[in-house]
């Protein structure tokens, strides 16, 4: 009988064949010695791999832009911005950052004292409420006097700062940050516990502050107000606070 060689079959190149025997089963293979490698890969039920992709990924809705593209979006990344006057564009009506250093204008004809106010405490934004209105005795209560002050950030942007009047703690220290920021930098800092602001100045120099490029008074305050001048009773915001339904309320 031939024997065995090392790669598992016989001298004359033929494979062994399982036998039965007596037992009801089949006598084992030849198997090659151990360390013998197999060529067929290990596979696993539990454990699988993720498919490669053979080919690029494409979406009908995503698309990479072309090189030419992307060369012409760098080069317009190396144009300097147009030089000219710099021109804000809106004046927001709001406190100063407790981030931020800040200065009120000096000159009296950027502020105007007296001015009637609401707030919405839903979104506590500050309306311009005209002195001609006749308002409900409940309405009228919530009204505020309002001092409104051209201020300037460090970082340039205008704003308009509004100081409502009150008999509390907090109304007197903003009123004497306001004082203070009209000849030095000052972060007006809330300090809760004592109710009051601390008034912190920067541990360098910020430049002074430039006002040239501001409009009218008037006009920075039509700005900031826009679209929340109270001149009418029926004023969208007026008719939520006096309980009307407005159209596309659910039934």
């Amino acid at each position: 009988m031939s024997e065995l060689t090392h790669a598992g079959r016989y001298e004359d190149g033929s494979m062994p064949v399982s036998k039965p025997n007596g037992f009801g089963g089949v006598d084992p293979q030849a198997q090659p010695e151990t360390g013998a490698e197999s060529s067929a890969p290990t596979t696993s039920t539990s454990f699988k791999t993720v498919q490669q992709s053979e080919g690029p990924v494409v979406s009908s809705k995503i698309k990479a832009a072309s090189p030419a593209l992307t060369k012409a979006m760098n080069a317009k990344k190396g144009f300097a911005a147009p030089v000219g006057k710099r021109v804000q564009a809106t004046y927001p009506l709001q406190k100063p950052p407790k981030n931020k250093f800040v200065r009120v204008h000096p000159a009296s004809e950027y502020r105007l004292s007296g001015v009637l106010t609401l707030t919405d405490l839903d979104t506590s934004e500050v309306y311009y409420v005209s002195p001609d209105l006749e308002l409900p005795d409940f309405i009228s209560s919530q009204t505020r006097v309002t001092d409104l002050y051209a201020a300037q950030m460090s970082d340039g942007s205008m704003f308009i700062w509004p100081l409502h009047r009150s008999e509390t703690s907090w109304f007197r220290a903003a009123k004497a940050a306001i004082r203070i920021a009209v000849s030095k930098w000052v972060a007006v800092v809330a300090r809760r516990a004592a109710n009051t602001y601390d008034l912190i100045e920067p541990e360098d120099s910020i430049p002074e502050p430039d006002w040239s490029s501001l409009p009218p008074f008037a006009e920075m305050l039509e700005s900031a107000f826009e679209d929340h001048m109270v001149t009418s009773v029926d004023h969208p915001f007026l008719r939520k606070l006096r309980g009307f339904r407005e159209d596309g309320d659910d039934e």
